[in-house]
Order: C-alpha cells, then structure tokens, then sequence
C-alpha cells in the first residue's frame, strides 16, 4: 500500500511531498491510536559501574526530586513547621478545621493538577538537568473510593486495623491497582510525556510504600504507632509486590523511565536481611514480567547501608543501580566512613562502585548552603557520580536550598488560606531561588572562552591605572592603582558553562547582583561570582555579570560597579599575565601568617598537636631567678619529643621565660635591673636553646612597670636579641592586650614579633571579637609593624576556667560564644579573629593547645587553618611527594616476602606472605603536607607512634596514619612516621614496627602497582560482613522542640565516646554531646523546629540520621 503511495507522489515538489507524507503519517498514527514519538530517548541499561543508553554513550543523570508533590511533608509545606509533618495530619487538621471530605479531596486534586505542570518541566530542563525524580504516594495507585477508607484512619486512628483488613480484602480480591486510570498513572503518564518532550529520562521512586518502610513518619506518611508497618506485616510486603508488578506492565515499553526507585530510603530497620528479602521479590516479579529497566537498590540507613545488600547477594543482579543520599556529608573526593558498605560519603561511593561494579546514583542531595551545594556536586561531577537535588519547591519567607519557592500563606495558617495555597503554588507565582539555582543547575553546555584560564593577570582600566580587590574590602574594589602589587593580581578560575571567575588571595570577586559596590571577599564561586568574559576588537575585555550588567571601573573615581547595561569605555579593560617573580613575592606576603600555640609543660600531648596547621609552639614555662639564673625545665622529656615532632614538621619550638606565676614578676624586676645578671640571664638562655635545639625564647614578663622597670625590660631584650639574632633564634614576647604603656616602642626593633594576650579582659565575656580588634589596632597604632602583631586567642572560658573541650563534655555549642555564664570564644569568633588577624596583623596566638577538641569538625586550630586557607595563605608550604597517589599496590621487604594488613587484627600487620592477595593490597591516599597514608579495605595503617606494633584498622587519617614516602638510592622506598621514626618489616620474624632511628635493610620495602584484575579478585574475595542492625536508632523523630531526643549505638564500641552533633541546613552544629555510653540524650530546648542532619560517632563508625524537630 505505501508503496503504492510513494510510487504516485515522485513527481510532487520535494516540500510538497515531505509536508504530504508528514500528514500521512500523523494520520496513521492517530487512526491506530498510536502517540507520535517526541525525542530521541533510548533504554537506559548498566555496563559496568557506568549508566549507558542504547548506543553504549555514558548517561551520566543530574536531576531534582519533584519533592512535596504527590507526598507533602510537612518541613516542606511550611518553613519551621511545629506540628507533624505527615501528610495525614495535614489532611486531620483541615477536617478539624470543618472542611469535608469532598472539600479537602477537591483541594487535593487541585493541588496535584497545579503544584507541578509541564511550564514547570520545562524549565528544569532549561537550567540543563537531564531527569526529575518523581516521588510516589501509593495511595494515588488506590481508586478513590479506596483512598477514602484510607482517610478515615486520618480522620480517626482507631480505624488503622479497619483500613488494613480491606486492603487485605482487596489483595485477595484482585481489585488493587487494576483501574487503568487511577491517579498515580495519570500523574506518572503527565510527567514522562513532559519529560520526553524534553529529552530527560524520569525515575519513578515509591516514596511512601504501603505500610511505611521506616520509623520515619515524615517520608512515608506513617499513621502514629504503626512504624515499620512493610516489615512488620506481610500484607504490605504483597501489595508492594503487586502495585511493581502492575507499574512494571504499564511502563515496561517506555523508555523515557530511566529505572524504578523500588523502595525510597529504609530507615531504622533492625536487620538488612529483611531488606534485601523483599527487594529480592520485588526484582525477581519486575524480571519475570519482562522488563529490563534499570531497577534501583535502597538500602538501611535512609538508602546508605548495603551491609547483605551487594549485587552477589541477588539473583537477578544485572541491570541493578545503587542509591546514595547525601545530606551535610564531607565534600571531599576521597572521604570514607568506617563502613564499607556504608556509602554516604563519596570515598565510599567510589569504593563500592569499583568492588562491585555496578552504578551508583546519588538519588538525593542538597538542603544545605550553597557553598556545600556547589562543592558538593562539584566533587561528584568530577568522579562521574550522578546526582538528584532535594528538593525542587517548597514554602519559605526567603531563599532556601530549593530551586523554587513558594510565598505564604500555608495550610498549617487555616484552611480559610486554601485557595491562596493554591494559586501561589503554580510555576508563574514561584520565586526563584537565584543562588541556589546558580549553585546547583548543569546549565546548558559550555561555550568556548577565550579566557586565559589558569592564569595569573593584571586589569587596566581606560583611565590607565590597574584594578584591586582592596583585600577584600565590603567598601569595594577599586581601579586606581599605579602598580601592580598583591591586589591587584587575579587568578582565572573556570567556574563552569563558559564562565570565568577572578580570584585574589584565595577569594573572588562577587558582581553583588549589581546591588552594590563590586567586592572581592567571596570564599566560593556561586551565580554572583561567574562572569562571561567578552573580548572586544581592540583586545581588551569586557566582563558580564550573572545579572547580564557589564562591570565598570568607574573610570577609579568611586568603587567599581556591576550595573552597565551596555559596554563602552570604563567598562573595557587591558589585561595580561602577571610575571612569576610577581606572583612569587605577592604568594610569599600571604605565607608569612603565622600559628603560635602555647604548650604547657603541665597539659596536653605531644602526640594530640595539629603541627601541620602550626608555625610555632612555645614550651611553657620555665622561670627566671632574682640574679639571672632559670629553674629546670618541667618534663624535659616531653620538650624533646615535642621539638622531635615539631621540626619533623617544620615547625619552630621556642621556651617561654615566665609567664603569671600569681602576678609575682619579682625576679625579673630583679635581674633586669643589673647588667651582670641580664648578661647572666641571656648566656643562660642561649645555653638552654643550644642545649635542647631549640629555635628561640619567648619572654613571658607580661606586666613591667612604668618607669625604671620599662627601661630595664628595653634594655634586656636589645641584649636578648643582639645575642639570639647572631645565632639565628627567635626573639619574642607575651604582651598584654591593651594598656601596655610599660611596653616602650622602643622594644619593637628588637623582637621577631610580640604575642597579643587578648584575653581575660574582665570575668565573664573576656575575649570577645571587639577586645581582639581593640587590642590588635592598639599595637599597631602605637607602631608595631603590623607582621609583628600577633593576635591571641584563648582555648578556655570564664569564670570557670574550663577549657573548651571540656565545655563541649558538658553541653556547650561549638559555634556560640556564651554557655552556662561562661564566655568562650567558639569556631565563629576564632575565625572571624583570624581573618581580621590575617588582614590587620601578622599572625594567631593560642592559649593553650591542651584546651582544644582532638582534630575533627569541632578543633578551634582547624578552624583557624580553614580561615587561613580560605584568605589564599598557610602556615607553611606542603611539600610534595613522589609516591604512586590513587594507585593501589603491594609492598615486598628484605626477606622477599610481602607486607599484609591482617585484615586489621590488634596483633600487627606482618611482612611473611608469598602471594599478594587481598590483604596485601594497599591504596596510597595522599595525607596532605606531602604525606601519603596507605589503606586496605576501608582501613588506613597506623605507626602506633611506635609504642606498639603497627596495625591497619583506623577509620580515618589523623597522624599516626601519615607517612613520610622516602624514595632511596637503590629505588627502594622506606615509610617513616610522623614520630620521626622509620617502619621496619622485622624481617618477618614477629609483627611490623615503626620504631627504627634509621632506615636500613628491614626498613627498605620494594613496591609494584597492583594490576586491575587482581584488585578485583581480592575485592571479590573479601569477606561479606553481615549487618544484624543499621547500628543507631534516633528516636522519637520527628521529635517535639523542648523534649529529648535519644540516640541509642546498638553496636556500641567502649574503646571510644559517642559524639553527636546535630547540623542544621547551613551546615551549622547546632547542638552536640560526647558521652562514654552506648546511649545519648540531647535536649532540643535550645534548638529551632525544622530539618536538621545528625551525625554520630563512635570508634570508627559513623551514622547519619535525618531529624524533624516540631
């Protein structure tokens, strides 16, 4: 017949004849009721670790979960929202509130036909996502009628049992799912034709399955009471498995469903055996059908734990992905928890991913600041993880971290607001989230730049003079610069989609959205801090802001501005590549900060110091005598290994001279009064230095007074340094904070730098961030040169002299300032002293290193680091390293036999095997500092600080994990620990060590890169651990504000503490408690109602649990 037609239509025009035929086919098409194809979408399948379509092309899936739509949770409906935040108690509320049952059913469908339409797919797909995540009610595969009975349990609890004996009666009557225009079908059907019609793949995700698959109420609308209802009843594991069976046989054939989210986030369940058993049904029904989509795996702990859940567990394992949410995790590429199989973290994700090989989606992220958005997808992008933001919409007052928001008023306000809700949710009245959007979208494929990416330039304005980020200033930038000097170089940062960034001591420059002055103080690169660059004809540059306003110097008569709305000749600007001498002296400015930290002879460890993230410690304290002598050095033994290690680092140790001591300074109003016993005195000094290799003297005699005695203190230390400074030592001192007029300026020619106490001020809030600006601007304004200024911060609070440690034991926030009547100085403050230290002074100062809490999140040293990195500088330089980095591999001893982790085992790793298998496999991670730590399954070797034998069981790398990689002459290499000393193989006589002054034969390793195939035969070979519980339970949650919440380890380690900080969606530690016992009780008296992440840890475990506080 067709060709019958094509046979009569040669002689037609060729326009004529494609538009004719074009109709035929329509025609053909509606006439056998077929739908016309609308993109190019082709069956997606694994191949290995990778997503492919048809073709066998990589599909690498960035979406958003269309959250709240056809699953309201209550956090979403309204910000801060205090009651439950189920979807049936949204529903008990309006009928309280006398609204019927045909009347909240009408507001419903109204709701569903609005909330999400195709203007709103439409423009997901134009920020470049490629798939939306569509998340299920299963009451919406219910008829009507059906879902009435359901919602008489909201109407009244006591009919639950009522409600689950007819969903029984309609399973054995085969009367659930059946009616081919249910309302979840249409919904579902709406979504993939939108969808296709813009080329992206859709997941179909049963969010809310029958029963609840968790104690979470929220995301499974769970009636009170009837938590793990799946688990619990066998009826709801039956009607799961049909309503798949019957989803399965109505897309089976459509190719725009990416895969099916089986079962979204199980959570608290006791046993993953339980788990897999029902997803094992679940994809061995949909297999049986026919279907080859993609099916998605969930595991325990909201869709993390794979504990008896990997792929070798399931019968039909082809075609399966792997889920991970990711909620406040580390952002780093190469972060893992203790856990293998627990797969939260992107380190593991890439682990499971690789022993498996299978897929891996990040099926939910987000709800948190933008800067740990942007990070967060970046790090993901760049390890080819795909990823699905959470959430697309919801009601806030202000930004959030979804891409859209809607305006109040909301249901939780009267159910008089119902029509506003209504009108307010549709796409025209949304507002959107810029930043946000900004920090999350793909965008649409890059364009070419002609930016010079990497490089280091200079900006010159028409008026011929250069740009500078005036260090930051909130004033602004300025382009009235004769020179080019520190500021006025900016590094060129690709910031994605053919935009540019500019970057100047470690922060970019932001167009402030045109509001206001152009700055250069923003730590991250978000929608304000992307700029197109735009070559003019005449070889400059014109430079477009996210807002499409071009930036203008202003010709340097006021601030810069981003607000042009056409370029001429202020906003052209001469560009070209700084000198690397240039870039040297200006790298060398920033570097020059320096990290003091007091380390008391009486507190603290040697072992504990973050020496990478210090310049200088200051032994305290020895004391002076009346005629020049000085009193035995307290614990010498921990001053020598603290010099060993510090200068393993290269850190400076100095002996502090005095200190308090009850406010007696008798004996150095004494000596310094008499040039005999100053000279004693500093013969003394320079003989103890030499004597312990010491780097210098830090003078403690904090209050001389006016007069004689401020003579004399001048006079002492000009003969300190002429003698320290001809050896090449240090000279420094501890002043007060302000009114230190005994101090002369004469002194300041004399000393390396002077250490600023500003601290104990008065009793309570005694070193508050105004007394550390008042005491820094009182120095410099005297004439101290302000690289000699070093800014003290205290470790301890007052009046009770706790030490922040401690107070974090006993409840306090690590970010506050005020806990209990005491005055501390927490993360917030110590970085905010730091950067005005770092753009005011020349240094931070600590009193004392005992006083702070160990090296995680909560270490107020590795907040001072973090603020330091993020101006651009450092405390010092990290060395580099020739050691094989990301590459696994075996490590052979002198006896030819190779190194074995033990699989972790406290007896100590051994140098005896003859074959490698698994656990001679090693993965070289680089530690930082040119530092590598060396990791077998999970586990990272430990030196033990030599006092024991080594071992391979740390969950993460603090410094007993970090080597030093030694490459000798012979090619071998040899590892030495940060103790300073070298790992031995004991010739595979008795267990390893690291205990060896110097590396010879034992000491010497030969080493080869492990080949693929057999990383993936020992990781094959590995032993399935079997995970009876997801290890915590967090309950009651959601949790009402003002009662406790109660964290339970149930595979509890005594060794170690469980911690628990709950982090806000800002990534702000909220609350936090630290207790040697299995079980934890938090108060959330002092914690806002809302969505709050909460991390746990003990040993080296660790859980994430996501906590609603009503």
């Amino acid at each position: 017949m067709m060709t019958c037609y094509t046979n009569r239509l040669r002689d037609i025009p060729r326009l004529a004849h494609q538009s004719f035929l074009t109709c035929i086919m329509l025609l053909l098409a509606l006439c056998l009721g077929v739908a016309p194809a609308f993109s190019q979408l082709s069956r997606l399948h694994a191949d290995g670790k990778k997503i492919v379509n048809a073709s066998g092309q990589e599909v690498i899936l960035k979406g958003v979960g269309l959250g709240g739509w056809l699953l309201q949770e209550g956090y979403m409906i309204k910000e801060g929202y205090s009651g439950y935040g189920t979807q049936w108690s949204i529903k008990q509320r309006l009928y309280n509130q006398g609204q019927t049952d045909a009347q909240v059913e009408a507001f419903y469908q109204s709701w569903r036909d609005n909330f999400i339409t195709k203007a709103d797919i439409d423009y997901i797909a134009s920020l470049g996502f490629n798939c939306v995540r569509l998340p299920m009610h299963y009451d919406l595969f219910l008829t009507s009628a059906q879902r009435a009975v359901r919602n008489g349990v909201a109407r009244n609890n006591a009919n639950y049992e009522s409600y689950v004996s007819s969903l029984t009666s309609w399973y054995n009557g085969n009367t659930l799912f059946t009616d081919p225009n249910l309302e979840g079908f249409r919904l579902a059907d709406s979504v993939l034709r939108w969808a296709s019609a813009n080329n992206m793949y859709v997941i179909l995700d049963l969010h809310a399955a029958p029963g609840g698959q968790g104690s979470d109420l929220n995301i499974a609308d769970i009636f009170p009471g009837q938590e793990h209802g799946l688990w619990n009843r066998s009826i709801y594991r039956d009607i799961t498995n049909r309503l798949w069976q019957k989803l399965s046989a109505h897309y089976t054939n459509n190719d725009a469903v990416a895969f099916y989210d089986l079962i979204n986030e199980p959570n608290n369940v006791p046993a993953n055996q339980t788990i897999h058993d029902l997803f094992e049904r679940l994809i061995n029904s949909i297999r049986a059908l026919g279907d080859t989509h993609l099916l998605m795996v969930e595991g325990n702990a909201y869709g993390n734990n794979y504990n008896y859940m990997e792929p070798f567990t399931f019968t039909n394992r082809t075609n399966l992905v792997y889920n991970a949410h990711r909620y406040g995790n580390s952002t780093s590429t190469t972060a893992t928890s203790g856990d293998i199989n627990q797969i939260s973290e992107l380190g593991n994700i890439v682990n499971f991913r690789n022993t498996n090989n299978c897929p891996v989606w990040v099926g939910e992220t987000g709800e948190n600041n933008n800067s740990w958005l942007s990070a967060n997808i970046a790090a993901m992008n760049s390890l080819g993880i795909g990823w699905c933001h959470w959430t697309y919409k919801r009601t806030t007052s202000g930004e959030s971290p979804a891409l859209l928001r809607i305006n109040p008023p909301t249901l939780m306000d009267g159910a008089g607001n119902m029509a506003a809700v209504l009108n307010n949710i549709k796409f025209a009245n949304n507002v959107k989230n810029t930043s946000t959007i900004a920090a999350v979208a793909p965008g649409t494929p890059p364009t070419n730049t002609t930016a010079p990416i990497g490089k280091t330039i200079w900006l010159r304005g028409f008026n011929n003079l250069y740009v500078s980020s005036e260090d930051g200033a909130t004033t602004g930038m300025n382009c009235n610069r004769a020179t080019v000097q520190g500021w006025e170089q900016f590094l060129v940062v690709d910031a994605g989609n053919g935009k540019i960034a500019l970057s100047n001591n470690g922060k970019f420059v932001s167009s402030e959205d045109g509001q206001q002055a152009i700055t250069c103080n923003r730590a991250t690169v978000q929608g304000w801090e992307a700029f197109d660059w735009v070559p003019t004809t005449d070889g400059k540059v014109f430079l477009r802001g996210s807002n499409g306003l071009y930036v203008s110097s202003e010709n340097g008569t006021q601030a810069m501005t981003c607000t042009r709305t056409t370029p001429s000749g202020w906003e052209a600007f001469a560009y070209g590549e700084v000198s690397a001498a240039a870039r040297v002296a200006a790298a060398a400015a920033a570097s020059s900060f320096k990290v003091v930290g007091y380390m008391p002879s009486w507190a603290g460890s040697v072992d504990a110091v973050q020496y990478s993230k210090l310049t200088h410690i200051n032994y305290a304290f020895i004391l002076p005598t009346s005629t020049g002598g000085l009193t035995a050095v307290e614990d010498a033994t921990k001053l020598r290994n603290l010099i060993t290690k510090a200068h393993a680092n290269g850190v400076k140790v100095e002996i502090s001279i005095g200190g308090w001591n009850n406010g007696n300074d008798g004996a150095f109003e004494a000596f310094a009064a008499n040039s005999t016993y100053r000279t004693n005195f500093t013969n003394n000094v320079l003989n103890l230095i030499n004597q312990y290799g010491l780097d210098g003297a830090d003078i403690d005699w904090e209050y001389p007074d006016n007069g004689a005695s401020a003579n004399n203190y001048v006079a002492l230390m000009t003969q300190l340094a002429t003698a320290l400074h001809a050896q090449g030592k240090l000279l420094t001192a501890a002043v007060v904070g302000t009114d230190g007029a005994s101090i002369l300026n004469a002194v300041f020619a004399q000393v390396d730098f002077l250490n600023l106490m500003a601290y104990d001020y008065n009793d309570f809030q005694h070193s508050t961030y105004a007394y550390g600006q008042q005491s820094l601007n009182y120095w410099v304004g005297r004439g101290l040169p302000k690289e000699k200024a070093i800014l003290g911060v205290p470790f301890y609070a007052r009046p009770s002299w706790d030490n922040y440690n401690v107070l974090l034991q006993k409840g306090a926030s690590p970010y506050a300032d005020v806990w209990n009547n005491n005055g501390y100085n927490g993360i917030t403050t110590i970085k905010n002293k730091t950067n005005f230290a770092y753009d005011n002074g020349g240094g931070i100062m600590i009193w004392e290193l005992s006083g702070d809490e160990g090296t995680g999140a909560n270490s107020l040293v590795s907040a001072i680091h973090d603020a330091i990195i993020a101006k651009g500088g450092g405390t010092t330089p990290p060395p580099t390293t020739t050691a094989p980095v990301g590459q696994t591999i075996w490590l052979k001893g002198f006896n030819g036999q190779y190194v074995s982790s033990e699989d972790g085992d406290t007896a100590g790793m051994n140098c005896n095997r003859a074959t490698v298998q698994g656990w001679e496999q090693f993965t070289v991670v680089d530690a930082g500092n040119g530092k590598v730590a060396l990791s077998n399954q999970g586990l990272y070797v430990s030196s033990e600080n030599g006092t024991k034998t080594i071992t391979c069981n740390r969950a993460t790398v603090q410094g007993w994990e970090a080597f030093d990689w030694i490459t000798n002459a012979d090619g071998t290499i040899s590892l030495r620990g940060n103790n300073g000393l070298y790992v031995s193989s004991e010739n595979g006589t008795k267990a390893m060590t690291c205990n060896r002054a110097t590396a010879q034969g034992w000491e010497n390793f030969n080493y080869g890169i492990v080949s693929a195939a057999a990383a993936k035969i020992a990781a094959t070979k590995a032993d399935i651990s079997l995970e009876t519980s997801t290890g915590v339970l967090v309950y009651p949650n959601p949790v009402t504000k003002g009662t406790t919440l109660t964290v339970n380890v149930q595979k509890y380690d005594g060794t170690a503490p469980v911690q628990v900080s709950m982090v806000d969606v800002n990534k702000r530690v909220v609350a936090y408690k630290k207790v040697n016992a299995p079980t934890v009780s938090v108060s959330t008296g002092n914690v806002s109602s809302g969505f709050y992440i909460m991390v746990i840890t003990n040993g080296k475990n660790s859980y994430t649990k996501k906590v609603i506080i009503q």
